[in-house]
């Protein structure tokens, strides 16, 4: 976010930051004392159907408390990562999915996710909200209530740049299939395999003595491309946290697997929802 620092309107400057603006009138403000406004000079306002945006959010919140919303002129991107850099999460939010959309210029904001899952929680599909930034705050409007969100600092937040990764085999499968087998595979293990064939695909959990196993042929899947056998292991925390936010919000997500790979989770083409986890690797 850019700001713009005033000193009795005689003195203005451009700066990234409230501390780089302050840093570059150091020397003027030490001897004197200024009357010193700060304001920002990029802002936002959209107005949004509210079944997005509790999708969005309560995705973007299984790992992380805050979030960096990037807005640009074609959309919003939003990033997180577990604080472990297992998974990742990217969604992208189209112009053409809000109902009214203004950006000024390119800029990124901080936001709590608790405090807007908080704000979401109660509100009914059919709502619409709007949102704003002015200044430090964010603004929520729905109906006749308006709620203010302080931003959260950015600078500590995750830029992650996103792996192009050429995976060999990709499946359209229900969510809810695979959210009942890793139920399942919990109890008796904390990671599973993906072993994906031309004949089928198997979901593997095993313990020290039981194992859990879900085979399915082509009568299950949809567009199921796979050339060969191939075989990942996966932690099970991380993909349940995330099949669980997904089974509520997509009927279907397609699966993008290799071998020894991170596994590519994609939910709908609306918010152009992006998840990656990283695999377990076997000991010899």
């Amino acid at each position: 976010m850019k700001y713009k620092i005033k000193v009795k309107d005689e003195i203005e400057i451009d700066a990234d930051s409230r501390e780089d603006a302050l840093d570059k009138l150091a020397g003027n403000l030490r001897d004197k004392k200024e009357l010193v406004e700060i304001q920002t000079t990029d802002k936002i306002f959209f107005v949004f159907n509210v079944k997005i945006l509790q999708k969005t959010f309560k995705l973007q919140s299984i790992w992380n408390n805050d979030v960096k919303l990037e807005f640009t002129k074609k959309g919003v991107i939003m990033k997180t990562v577990d604080p472990a850099h297992v998974g990742l999460i990217t969604q992208e939010i189209p112009v053409n999915s809000f109902e009214t959309y203004e950006c000024d210029s390119d800029f990124d904001i901080g936001l709590n996710l608790d405090k807007l899952n908080n704000i979401f929680r109660g509100v009914t599909v059919k709502d619409v909200v709007e949102c704003q930034t002015i200044n430090d705050d964010f603004f929520v409007n729905i109906h006749t209530l308006t709620h203010k969100i302080g931003l959260e600092d950015t600078a500590g937040m995750a830029d992650p740049k996103i792996p192009k990764l050429n995976l060999p085999v990709e499946v359209t499968l229900k969510t809810k299939m695979i959210f009942e087998f890793l139920k399942q595979a919990e109890k008796i293990s904390d990671h599973i395999s993906i072993i994906p064939s031309k004949e089928k695909l198997i979901f593997k959990a095993e313990g020290d003595k039981d194992e859990v196993r879900m085979d399915l042929t082509s009568n299950y899947l949809k567009n199921y491309k796979c050339d060969s056998r191939y075989k990942s292991l996966f932690s099970i925390d991380y993909l349940l946290s995330v099949i669980k936010v997904l089974n509520s919000k997509y009927a279907y997500v397609t699966l993008k697997i290799g071998n020894d790979n991170p596994i590519e989770i994609v939910g709908d083409a609306v918010t152009k929802t992006l998840v990656l986890i990283a695999p377990r690797i076997e000991s010899e």
